[in-house]
């Protein structure tokens, strides 16, 4: 599946950069709450001048200025013209524009529309994250706990306060804990982990990030449970949105 980009490239008074980053900040939230997928803002770093042509050449970059590389995906153009009218005609957005001078010089920015070529990521399948959840290969790890009662808190707290090595994980959604309804002798607990499909999780299994979120498994612990956890996988047959 193909998207959109909006590409901007921006000269930017190294005095003023915190300031852009304010009303890029602010502006992006608006972009993304009428529908852009994603919207970035990157800062020069290792850019050269060029001889015929270069980031600081195309906006003709002076003494003080960095550049600013920034962009903003959509699902398709007829989105991404959607979503800029909208944008357009947001107060907040009209304010930040007519609040004194902007903290660029946008007569020597450019910008332009275009059609993705070719969509690759090693990592997270990025643009497949970006895609509708009916579109992606899901699978879905869930283990269920049996809580003694009188222990929530500690359970609680051993999970919200561990770390899980999961957010650099190739393949890794999202986790949820969950809690359900309480019993004469336990109350019912899940963990809930979302891959981008089965293989991701199988391979995270086998990884150095499963055993170290995993090493201080059991041990003292174990007062807590009633039971062994209950491990559940499921494959994604249907997402409704």
């Amino acid at each position: 599946m193909a998207h959109y980009v909006d590409g901007f490239v921006v000269p930017v008074p190294i005095d003023k950069v915190d300031a852009y980053r304010s009303m890029a900040d602010a502006a992006g939230k608006i972009w993304l709450e009428y529908g852009a997928l994603q919207f970035v803002e990157c800062i020069a770093d290792d850019v050269k001048p060029g001889e015929l042509t270069s980031f600081p050449r195309s906006v003709q970059l002076k003494e003080g200025e960095t550049v600013v590389f920034s962009w903003i995906v959509y699902e398709s153009r007829e989105q991404r013209d959607a979503v800029n009218a909208k944008v357009m005609e947001d107060s907040r957005l009209k304010s930040m524009m007519e609040n004194g001078e902007p903290p660029f010089d946008p007569k020597r920015m450019f910008f332009g529309g275009f059609r993705t070529l070719v969509e690759l990521s090693k990592a997270s399948l990025f643009f497949e994250c970006l895609k509708p959840r009916s579109h992606i290969d899901m699978y879905i790890a869930m283990n269920r706990f049996k809580i003694v009662p009188g222990a929530e808190a500690d359970f609680e707290h051993l999970w919200t306060n561990r770390d899980t090595h999961l957010k650099e994980v190739p393949g890794f959604v999202e986790f949820h804990l969950l809690k359900g309804p309480t019993r004469d002798d336990h109350v019912l607990y899940s963990s809930h982990t979302i891959w981008t499909n089965h293989a991701a999780f199988e391979q995270w299994t086998q990884s150095d990030a499963f055993r170290a979120a995993h090493r201080n498994a059991g041990g003292e612990t174990r007062q807590l449970y009633l039971g062994h956890p209950e491990f559940e996988g499921f494959e994604v047959i249907q997402t409704v949105k």
